[in-house]
Formats: structure tokens, sequence, C-alpha cells
């Protein structure tokens, strides 16, 4: 596979941004984009992705800060009460499996093929 050599991690930065910007919202996987980029590129950053995840997360939060804001503030009320019970439940089966897969050395691939 052909490799496109950037001058500087900054320089690369904004693209990486653009393709997780742009995958993030949509039912495709945006860290996977990112490998196959970051491949591209030849080289591929563990601490990128994670504050590049970061963002995404803060973007996230200051678009829906409302909800946010209306959920820690009537917990009491049943409906917000059952949604982040939800909410709970759902972190806590993500971070499990996190754990589970980590326990055995788990990593994002550093090489891709395509599977279709």
């Amino acid at each position: 596979m052909t490799t496109f050599a950037a001058p500087d991690p900054v320089s690369r930065s904004p693209f990486l941004g653009v393709i997780e910007g742009i995958t993030e919202f949509l039912p495709i996987s945006s860290t996977g984009h990112l490998i196959i980029v970051e491949h591209w590129f030849g080289g591929r950053s563990d601490t990128f992705n994670i504050v590049i995840q970061a963002g995404t997360i803060l973007a996230v939060t200051m678009i829906y800060w409302r909800r946010i804001v209306s959920l820690m503030t009537s917990w009491r009320d049943p409906a917000s009460r059952d949604y982040l019970v939800k909410l709970g439940v759902a972190f806590f089966i993500t971070a499990a499996l996190g754990l589970i897969v980590k326990k055995p050395g788990f990593e994002l691939p550093t090489e891709f093929r395509p599977v279709a």
C-alpha cells in the first residue's frame, strides 16, 4: 500500500481532525478511518488517538450540555432517573468489556486489511 509522508505531526493533525469529525457521527468506525489515514502517512500515534477522542467527547458534551445539566438537576424525576440508570448500565458494560479485552493484551491493529 502506498504511504504519503507528511512533513510533521502538526501538519497532519488538522487533516486527521477533519477525518475524525466527519466520521464520528456516522455509523462507521472513526478510529478505523484514523488508522487507515495514519498508515498512509507512514506513522501512528496512540497519544494522538487518545487526545482526538477526548476532543470528540468534549465536543459532544458541549453540544448536549443542556441535556446533561437537565439530567443532573432533575434526577428525582422518574424519566431522568431511568435514563441515568440506562447510561450507567451501558457505561458499566463497556468498561467491563474494555478491561476484559485489555487483560490478554488486546490493542488496536497497527496494520489493516480489507474486510469486504
